[in-house]
């Protein structure tokens, strides 16, 4: 990570992608607080380098998203994920599956949050979607099975 914030500079997308591959491995070790701090840290540099509706800006808060679920603080996550979500559907569409990954984590948000009728009914939508673009057997379909 420090050779790239040395030789890209501390406000880079590259440095922010750094830190986002760090977030990830951080996030699947267990490690969630150390993972939040550098989702942000490439969130920020993200919003700055490439502003606020710009698809990887929107990755980013989709999986900043998702921790703040895992961490329970649903009210945080659902600003970024509705965010994220608005985005996606406006400028990749409503089939695209990065959009089809934020409706997932939108109906996560709804799930833990006790709202299980709307999650339901997300995760279904979301469900026949992925059949239809990715296929049964794709790993997302799947995984939206799942979820359901």
């Amino acid at each position: 990570m420090e050779i790239k914030k040395n030789f890209y500079g501390v406000e880079h997308v590259e440095t922010a992608s750094g830190y986002l591959n760090l977030a990830t491995n951080s996030q699947y070790m267990g490690s969630v607080n150390a993972a939040e701090t550098l989702y942000r840290k490439g969130l920020n540099i993200f919003e700055t380098c490439l502003g606020t509706n710009h698809n990887l800006t929107a990755m980013v808060s989709n999986n900043l998203a998702g921790l703040l679920i895992e961490k329970g603080e649903i009210e945080q996550a659902e600003v970024l994920i509705k965010k994220a979500l608005s985005f996606k559907k406006n400028f990749l569409g409503s089939e695209h599956p990065s959009t089809l990954e934020s409706t997932n984590t939108l109906a996560n948000l709804l799930n833990e949050n006790g709202d299980f009728l709307n999650a339901e009914l997300l995760y279904r939508e979301n469900l026949e979607l992925r059949e239809r673009v990715l296929g049964p057997k794709h790993p997302d379909t799947i995984s939206s099975v799942s979820s359901l």
